[in-house]
């Protein structure tokens, strides 16, 4: 009953989903009016509702790192790297010297 129940919704919020990130997004704009309905001094029809990308797009950045300083983001790019670099050959199982690895990932990457 509750594969059912789960097929049901899915069903029923996959298409909803689509449509608003996919098929009523807005992907492009100089800034926020094209993602904005007439009543609130935008393009968009009234009752208009998507996924405004153009935004997303534009705040990327601030997403990914906040207010952490343009000239400074190398930093976290670094970190994200050598993370990723360290804890993928932890997750291969014949990778050999998996204590240094692990030294690596859970002492100096911290560190650093």
């Amino acid at each position: 009953i509750l594969t059912v129940l789960g097929i049901a919704i899915v069903v029923w919020v996959l298409p909803q989903i689509i449509n608003w990130a996919f098929i009523n997004a807005v992907w492009t704009g100089p800034d926020r009016t094209v993602c904005t309905t007439a009543s609130q001094g935008g393009i968009q029809p009234d009752g208009w509702t998507g996924a405004c990308w153009a935004f997303v797009n534009a705040k990327f950045g601030q997403f990914m790192f906040g207010t952490y300083p343009i000239e400074e983001r190398w930093r976290p790019i670094l970190v994200a790297v050598l993370f990723v670099a360290l804890l993928v050959p932890m997750l291969i199982p014949r990778v050999p010297r998996k204590g240094l690895n692990a030294l690596l990932l859970f002492v100096a990457l911290p560190v650093v």
